[in-house]
């Protein structure tokens, strides 16, 4: 039982940082959007690039 103890402590000291970000985030949902826009526009630059290389390996494009 006390090892149970000691790994659940152990876990959530890991987790803790984790959860303040967390907690933060839920504050400042705004900054949660732009974050995700952010990573929707890289996403689209590179699948475009991706995309074009496969077009010009198969010649289609």
């Amino acid at each position: 039982m006390d090892c149970k103890k000691n790994c659940a402590t152990k876990i959530a000291d890991v987790l803790a940082p984790m959860r303040e970000k967390r907690a933060r985030y839920e504050q400042d949902m705004g900054s949660v959007k732009d974050i995700l826009t952010d990573g929707e526009k890289k996403a689209h630059t590179e699948a475009q690039k991706t995309m074009q290389q496969v077009r010009d390996v198969m010649k289609i494009g």
